[in-house]
């Protein structure tokens, strides 16, 4: 960024205590330590889907996929944010990321395993990923697809 944006940004940074209008104070302050006592889990779900994703990837014969493409810490050096504004983006940007992560290795596990759509109807919404999965209910697509 250019000094000047810089400076324009760095005016209109809040100071550490100034909340969002929408919310009410005592909103923020109930749901801040809920929203980062997930943390910890965060930690040791980060540590299972890493030594997932290492053990059985190999032993399917899959690429590993590389965390640095899901889980982007940047926002946190954006100058118009205060200390507090740059601590929740590091969190969400982490938390994020990482369930995108997560996502991504099931999904990879699930084309080896079970490359079949769900049933359709309702309000699922679903993956991405299951356009090339076989229909629900087509058997020979299922079994061409499994190389059965």
């Amino acid at each position: 960024m250019n000094k000047v944006m810089i400076q324009i940004q760095c005016q209109k940074k809040r100071r550490d205590w100034e909340w969002p209008k929408s919310l009410p104070h005592a909103t923020i302050i109930l749901a801040t330590p809920l929203i980062y006592a997930m943390f910890i889990p965060l930690l040791v779900f980060d540590f299972c889907v890493e030594l997932y994703q290492r053990v059985v990837f190999p032993l399917l014969g899959l690429p590993l996929l590389s965390r640095r493409e899901y889980i982007r810490l940047d926002r946190h050096r954006l100058p118009y944010l205060n200390p507090i504004q740059k601590a929740g983006c590091l969190y969400c940007g982490y938390a994020n990321g990482l369930l995108q992560y997560a996502s991504r290795i099931a999904a990879e596990t699930e084309k080896v395993f079970c490359p079949i759509r769900h049933q359709s109807g309702g309000k699922f919404h679903p993956p991405a990923h299951h356009i090339d999965f076989a229909p629900y209910g087509n058997a020979k697509e299922f079994q061409r697809k499994m190389g059965i």
